[in-house]
């Protein structure tokens, strides 16, 4: 329905697509969505023979956002090269209302066996820590994710309309330090997938880490 109406509204029909992209936060494989934190009633989804039969578009993918992301990278923004091998190897990190990230290993992107490889927001920094959004115990999603995040901030009565207030109050000790360890945490998940992966270049964006910019940029590096 999504599609006929957005063909709809310019003025298209099926037969003249040739070919069509569908993006989606969920871990896919070939185009089905596999198991993943926002997935129930999802899972085994082929998207592009749903889309295929349902449209009669020939040709339909379907790739996940923050691969998407990537791929944009590479093509228009921190990742593009005027030698393609510069940065074949890359890790992205999305820094938004939860932390998500993607690579490119050897000039291919990781995916791993079900197509969630890279979900670093998953990462457990603390073994008996605060649980994320994911459910798990001590994930760097329950500390580094704008949501979690704000939420953090609230239980010590702060409560700024913008994340970026909170390092704009150094002098008040409980926003110094939710800033600091904020950074520390976010690092030390970083780091790890640094060490593994030994990227030649890292990109850190989605909105948070936008609204932060330098302010968390310097400091994280």
């Amino acid at each position: 329905d999504l599609v006929r109406q957005t063909l709809g509204r310019a003025n298209a029909q099926p037969g003249q697509i040739q070919r069509a992209v569908v993006t989606m936060d969920a871990p896919l494989r070939n185009g089905t969505v596999t198991r993943g934190r926002d997935t129930e009633g999802w899972e085994g989804w082929n998207l592009p023979a749903a889309l295929t039969g349902g449209t009669g578009i020939p040709v339909v993918s379907a790739e996940t956002r923050i691969v998407c992301e990537g791929m944009g990278e590479e093509k228009f923004g921190a990742l593009r090269s005027e030698n393609s091998s510069e940065y074949s190897d890359w890790l992205l990190i999305h820094i938004g209302s939860r932390i998500g990230g993607a690579a490119r290993v050897n000039g291919a992107i990781l995916r791993g066996a079900s197509g969630v490889a890279l979900d670093i927001g998953s990462v457990c920094i603390e073994r008996d820590g605060s649980i994320g959004p994911n459910g798990n115990r001590g994930a760097l999603d329950a500390y580094c994710g704008a949501e979690a995040f704000r939420a953090r901030a609230a239980s010590y009565g702060l409560t700024p309309p913008q994340v970026l207030d909170l390092w704009q109050m150094p002098e008040n000790f409980a926003a110094r330090s939710l800033t600091e360890d904020y950074v520390r945490r976010l690092a030390q998940g970083i780091g790890a997938a640094i060490c593994i992966l030994n990227p030649a270049r890292v990109v850190v964006c989605g909105s948070l880490a936008v609204e932060l910019g330098d302010t968390l940029l310097q400091p994280l590096r």
